[in-house]
């Protein structure tokens, strides 16, 4: 029994494995990879032993046979090495080709004749049915004698061309080749424009470094000629197979000629044209040359011989005749003798060079080139399965000439995969950036924002116009894009769009967003910078400084606040129309809001917003959760135990759990709500679209609060500051949120600041010592009522004693002998206001309290009370104190 090692477990690597199974005599019994997923793909075949390298497979097993399927760029004279320190390998087969330079394919063999080691090449396709049968009418002299081989493949040439080179030598009876003249392109968007389109998911063969395209001729010793097509422009014959299997050889000869097509055909023609011969082939028996290729190697090893295959002077052989190609293609096309005995330049780092001098002298072209008016800035992000159609409505289906726009995509180490798809409908003068590691993050959306300043610093019109690769432009944009340029003079205007809706989630979302449009696009709203569709001068972008993509999807809003304050203003152009596909789902709705908020949160954390921002204001569950304070809900407790039937049973549960467990009830409040609004959402799915709206504005904002406040308990301790009272009088509306508990954020109405307190609600406050009585300013928004009965005010752990009301005043007396500790907590409990339209759970409108003091047996009531009520009760309040 043969026993067998496989080197590489990938695609080839399991077309190995599957042959070997199918020959008796032999035993694949270990595999070596040093992927992860390879090795879990091994681990999975019975009784195999699977090892991470090759040293650590061949020192555990004894093997007669060893199979090399790496790609030839993981072929190091290291693997070499290995492989020969161990004697009982008697024979290798390594992939084609052999390696990736002539020189490094020459240490090969020389290494393993040295050291008595058969080296087989995988050159399968010598083993192929249609192959065998043109080499069996080229041998017979059916063509008589052979003029040209045309060759061509889909794969590049290191990948498959270099089969086609080894088939035509194998078809002269192993000529050598005596010189190579080839031109090659790495333009792909250039090629795929002229030739055929290229499979889905195309991505550049990294594995075999080759040129895109290379078309070679090859001349042999006796006057043949080989023409060779390889990559991505070559013909495709036989439109059923896939692009990998586009391999033939047409033979032409002076009696007739032949053709050989992978999995396809064979066919021969006499001189006159005629056919007369055709036998077909199919997938299946194009599978079974691997088995074949194995088949021939072991019956070598078992009879004890010593003959490779293909011989190694052909392998050397097509190994230099691969390398002439690029030194050919860098001299533009020269012929390239390899009869000569001296070696060829290094065509690797040759090629290299050539790229970058190719690579510098197109971006010189470009920087020279009069820029285009507009650039459309297009990451691939968040494409949604629309990003081919997104990007073909922009290249293909403008009615506007297209040398005045070009199109700047952006691919990620995610969005790679859409390469393939994409190059051939960018025109050549479009753009396709790879963003880099640093830049494609793994946070999902967050990292969107830093791939738009990419394409934008890339762009070079005078105009961008910023937009998502699931959205689809109507055949005007370009045009109306322009045309609102030249008939305006703004700064830039957001566009109309056209719901794509994919089911009931989608219809939501564009109500919602419908809803809040209705607002952004007035003309004094500076909210329209809106990355579905949005148009900027390039000059005002760059004076702004663009993006602040540190923080993520928050940094359209901050864009838009920035050009405001600069003075520009964006317009609305109902003209310029794409179509936009909305969410289809809870998760992706949850993915935009969290790159959103995290982003918003981020911002307030490092530039201390205020609750009158005139942008970005505090919203009530930031400040609530940020300047949370147990000790306020500890003095709000003990009010509200001692007259819980005015405060209410719920009130004090409340409170009884905020003192018990924190910043974080919060959050378990507002997930349960959210998960009821979704639930109900799901329910309502089916029945009421109506209310099914209405959950979904709760589970959309209510996801919102709860990512801020998520952030806000992981990001920031609760304060703890402290006030000391300025003359004894304080305005809520004005002190910071760590004073405060209880109330909503500020107001202001009728020239006059205040907070709407809760039914609960409790102040940080430092007064003097000497204060005697505690006085209560409300807002003219609440009409005169009675609260003698109603509102509990306590101080240091005592309850008030309510005096009297004067219209919107109201005065409390501080009992003798409080036990002062300022700063302390000033509690009120007040009745439930019931406002129009308002679901808040308010208390009062506090404008202001006072602490006042009395002097012998008079409260200085009149100073005081003037500088609160003003002149209209100054005449009342006289008359009070001189009846005392």
């Amino acid at each position: 029994m043969i026993t067998a090692g496989l080197i590489g477990f990938g695609n080839r690597g399991r077309e190995h494995a599957a042959a070997l199974a199918l020959i008796p005599g032999v035993k694949l019994i270990a595999i070596a990879d040093p992927d992860e997923d390879g090795r879990r793909a091994a681990g999975a075949l019975p009784g195999m032993d699977v090892f991470s390298g090759a040293r650590e497979m061949l020192e555990s097993q004894l093997l007669d046979y060893v199979i090399i399927a790496t790609p030839p760029v993981a072929r190091t004279d290291t693997l070499l090495r290995t492989i020969l320190a161990f004697p009982q390998v008697r024979t290798v087969l390594a992939e084609k080709p052999l390696a990736l330079s002539a020189p490094d394919a020459a240490a090969w063999l020389e290494g393993c004749a040295a050291s008595g080691v058969t080296l087989h090449v995988g050159y399968h396709m010598r083993h192929c049915l249609e192959f065998l049968a043109l080499r069996d009418a080229v041998a017979a002299g059916l063509l008589g004698k052979i003029e040209v081989i045309e060759a061509g493949c889909f794969g590049n040439l290191f990948n498959q061309g270099c089969h086609m080179v080894d088939l035509a030598a194998w078809l002269l009876n192993e000529e050598p080749i005596a010189g190579v003249t080839a031109r090659t392109s790495h333009a792909l968007n250039e090629l795929v424009a002229k030739g055929p389109p290229l499979p889905p998911f195309f991505e550049e063969d990294r594995a075999h470094p080759a040129p895109f395209h290379t078309e070679a001729d090859f001349v042999f010793g006796r006057g043949a000629r080989l023409h060779l097509q390889s990559g991505v422009a070559a013909p495709r014959p036989v439109a059923t197979l896939d692009p990998w299997l586009q391999e033939r050889l047409r033979v032409t000869g002076s009696a007739g000629t032949a053709e050989a097509h992978v999995a396809s055909h064979f066919q021969r023609w006499d001189s006159a044209g005629a056919l007369v011969e055709d036998r077909r082939s199919s997938l299946a028996q194009y599978l079974d040359a691997t088995v074949a290729l194995h088949r021939r190697i072991l019956e070598s090893l078992s009879m004890g011989q010593q003959s490779a295959t293909p011989p190694p002077g052909t392998v050397l052989g097509v190994q230099r005749a691969l390398d002439a190609c690029f030194i050919s293609a860098i001299h533009d096309g020269g012929p390239v003798s390899l009869s000569k005995s001296s070696s060829l330049e290094d065509p690797r780092s040759a090629w290299q060079n050539h790229l970058q001098r190719e690579s510098a002298a197109r971006r010189a072209a470009h920087a020279a080139s009069p820029p285009p008016r507009l650039s459309i800035v297009l990451p691939m992000e968040d494409h949604r399965g629309f990003g081919v159609a997104c990007v073909t409505a922009w290249t293909r289906g403008q009615t506007h000439d297209a040398a005045d726009f070009e199109l700047v995509v952006v691919l990620n180490e995610r969005t790679e995969s859409l390469r393939g798809a994409l190059v051939p409908l960018l025109r050549p003068w479009d753009r396709l950036v790879h963003a880099p590691r640093e830049t494609s993050g793994h946070s999902g959306l967050t990292d969107e924002i830093a791939e738009y300043d990419l394409a934008i610093r890339e762009s070079r019109g005078v105009f961008v116009f910023l937009t998502e690769p699931h959205c689809v432009a109507e055949p005007e944009a370009v045009a109306e894009i322009l045309r609102w340029f030249d008939e305006n003079d703004g700064d830039g205007f957001c566009t109309r769009t056209m719901p794509v809706i994919p089911n009931a989630i989608g219809a939501m979302e564009s109500h919602y967003y419908d809803a809040g449009f209705k607002e952004w696009q007035r003309p004094c709203d500076w909210r329209k910078l809106i990355l579905r569709g949005v148009a900027l001068r390039r000059q005002h972008y760059d004076a702004v400084g663009g993006f602040r993509v540190r923080y993520g999807r928050f940094a359209e809003w901050l864009l838009a606040a920035d050009l405001k304050r600069r003075g520009h203003q964006l317009g609305y152009a109902p003209r310029v129309v794409l179509a936009h596909l909305y969410a289809d789902s809870f998760h992706l709705l949850d993915q935009f809001i969290r790159a959103f908020t995290e982003g918003e949160c981020l911002y307030r954390l490092e530039n201390e917003t205020s609750d009158d921002d005139p942008y970005f204001p505090n919203p009530a569950e930031w400040t609530t959760v940020r300047h949370f304070n147990a000790s306020a809900t500890k003095a709000c407790l003990r009010v509200a135990l001692r007259h819980v039937f005015r405060a209410g049973l719920r009130s004090v549960g409340n409170l009884l759990l905020s003192t018990l467990l924190g910043r974080r009830l919060l959050a378990w409040q507002i997930q349960s709500r959210v998960w009821q609004a979704k639930i109900r959402a799901q329910i309502w799915r089916w029945l009421d679209r109506r209310r099914m709206y209405c959950a979904f504005v709760d589970y959309y904002e209510g996801q919102t609060i709860l990512c801020r406040v998520r952030y806000c308990l992981k990001h920031t301790p609760p304060s703890s500051g402290r006030i000391v009272a300025k003359h004894n009088r304080v305005l809520p509306a004005e002190m910071p949120g760590h004073e405060l508990f209880g109330f909503n954020g500020r107001e202001t109405a009728s020239g006059k600041s205040f907070r709407w307190s809760q039914p609960i609600a409790a102040l940080l406050i430092h007064p003097l010592h000497s204060s005697t009585h505690v006085e209560l300013r409300l807002h003219p928004l609440m009409p005169p009522v009675h609260f003698a009965r109603d509102l509990v005010v306590c101080w240091a752990g005592q309850r008030l004693r309510f005096l009297g009301q004067r219209g919107l005043t109201l005065q409390f007396e501080i009992p003798p002998g409080t036990r002062w500790r300022a700063p302390g907590w000033l509690v009120l409990c007040t009745p439930r206001f019931r406002s129009t339209g308002d679901d808040r759970a308010l208390g009062i409108p506090l404008h202001a309290v006072r602490f006042l003091k009395a002097r012998g047996n008079s409260l200085e009531f009149k100073r005081e009370i003037v500088s609160v009520l003003g002149a209209d009760v100054i005449g009342r309040a006289g008359r009070e104190q001189t009846k005392v």
